[in-house]
């Protein structure tokens, strides 16, 4: 006989689906872009591999409903709306703003849409 829980199952909010995949395919676009031309013995591709794995946990924590990987997504992402806007004025490319463009519905989403927050409560 199965044994019955009282545990309710979640399903991620669409939008925290999206964001979480986003982070992944963020890291792994980056980390091909800064290495496409260099030498992949050399010793920083460890620091980066470690990077994205972390960032993949991360993505997984906050697939799964982790307040915790919000909150450091949250703070991550508006580190880098504060970044990119700093280096849109020193630097005038339009990459910048892009990204900027990229990272605000991600603050807005986990910051303050309902269904996010619902879902994030424990």
């Amino acid at each position: 006989m199965k044994k019955q829980t009282n545990k309710k199952v979640k399903n991620a909010p669409v939008g925290v689906k999206i964001i979480s995949i986003y982070i992944i395919l963020m890291l792994i676009l980056n980390f091909f872009m800064k290495y496409k031309n260099t030498d992949f013995l050399n010793s920083s591709i460890i620091i980066i591999a470690f990077a994205i794995l972390i960032g993949v946990s991360i993505s997984v924590t906050l697939w799964n409903g982790y307040k915790k990987a919000r909150i450091i997504v949250l703070i991550f992402s508006a580190l880098g709306i504060i970044n990119n806007i700093f280096n849109y004025f020193l630097f005038k490319e339009p990459l910048y703003l892009i990204s900027i463009v990229l990272l605000i519905p991600i603050v807005w989403h986990l910051g303050f849409n309902k269904e996010a927050k619902e879902y994030f409560k424990k």
